[in-house]
């Protein structure tokens, strides 16, 4: 079911979740594509566009997403589309996705805000009182075992990676300015 432009499924994974962000920025990108491809906007404009736009509805929800592989790709691609459109550089011109970021002089991908918006709400959870409901629920354990075979990839997995990425530890999260400040979520003045 759909609550608050989020998706929820019975198994608790975020596929189609993401799936459905994906098809929402595509719609986007596609409703902007004359804008887009224009050359009476400015590359300043059209950065304000994705960020406020494109970046806000794909990642609407992402706090708490655990990504595959399959599914950062299709991620960077949409990025990537709306870039090139933005460049006015068709993919038939074989430009690489480096040249592209460089012209357009954007360094953070939306992997990055994705990253960012997890640490963010990790932080939050972890300052929270241990009689709430995100809290209890995070440090609630399953009493089944788990199936044979490869484990799914957990959301904790996902905290890890993107607080060793951006040189957190696991106790930063008690500091709040240093804990925003390093996440992403706050610019440095």
């Amino acid at each position: 079911f759909k609550y608050l432009g989020v998706t929820s499924t019975t198994n608790g994974k975020s596929t189609q979740d993401i799936a459905n962000k994906v098809g929402q920025g595509k719609r986007v990108i596609g409703q902007l594509n004359s804008l887009l491809w224009s050359d009476k906007i400015s590359q300043k404009t059209k950065i304000l566009l994705y960020k406020a736009i494109v970046e806000s509805i794909t990642t609407y929800g992402a706090e708490t997403w655990e990504l595959n592989k399959v599914e950062k790709n299709k991620l960077l691609s949409l990025e990537m589309d709306f870039w090139r459109r933005s460049c006015r550089i068709s993919r038939l011109e074989h430009i690489s996705n480096q040249r592209i970021r460089e012209i357009i002089g954007e360094k953070e991908t939306i992997l990055d805000a994705i990253d960012g918006k997890i640490l963010s709400w990790y932080g939050h959870l972890q300052r929270m009182d241990d009689n709430r409901w995100p809290k209890r629920i995070h440090s609630w354990t399953p009493s089944e075992r788990r199936k044979r075979g490869r484990p799914p990839r957990r959301w904790k997995q996902g905290v890890v990676d993107a607080m060793n990425s951006r040189g957190l530890q696991e106790e930063d999260w008690t500091d709040r300015n240093l804990w925003k400040l390093r996440s992403g979520r706050r610019r440095m003045s």
